[in-house]
């Protein structure tokens, strides 16, 4: 899979996980829950292209954040061909309790649009749809 998919993709599942502790008891219907019992089965990263080192990387920026106080705290699944390669909770999950963060945390989702807009694009830009210096008209 190429880089810029690999990457958006990633930051996608990230953005899509990020949530900040304060937010107020999400309810059924607006939520969504991973829970750390998965079907799906738990790889190497190697096994299916990723890097580990690069996967380290990934581990020190969430970690970075969330020690800035930039979020309160962060979970992350990365997945390829029907396999986790990372599943990871950081921070926590209220910080006026100073629960942690799990994994099987529930998190509001609120619009996507512009995530998922870009990893479109990101796509599109490495198969040579469009260039960066096109106009916007």
């Amino acid at each position: 899979m190429p880089v810029f998919r690999t990457i958006s993709f990633g930051l996608c599942v990230a953005a899509l996980l990020a949530g900040l502790a304060t937010a107020s008891p999400p309810r059924r219907h607006h939520a969504i829950a991973l829970r750390e019992t998965t079907i799906l089965p738990e790889v190497a990263p190697e096994s299916v292209g990723f890097s580990g080192e690069r996967l380290g990387v990934l581990n020190a920026a969430m970690h970075s954040a969330v020690d800035k106080g930039e979020v309160a705290g962060i979970v992350t699944l990365l997945a390829r061909h029907g396999k986790i390669v990372s599943f990871d909770a950081y921070g926590k999950r209220s910080l006026a309790l100073g629960t942690p963060m799990t994994k099987d945390t529930i998190f509001r989702m609120y619009s996507q649009t512009k995530p998922m807009t870009a990893v479109a694009m990101l796509i599109l830009y490495e198969e040579g749809k469009w260039q960066m210096n096109y106009p916007v008209a």
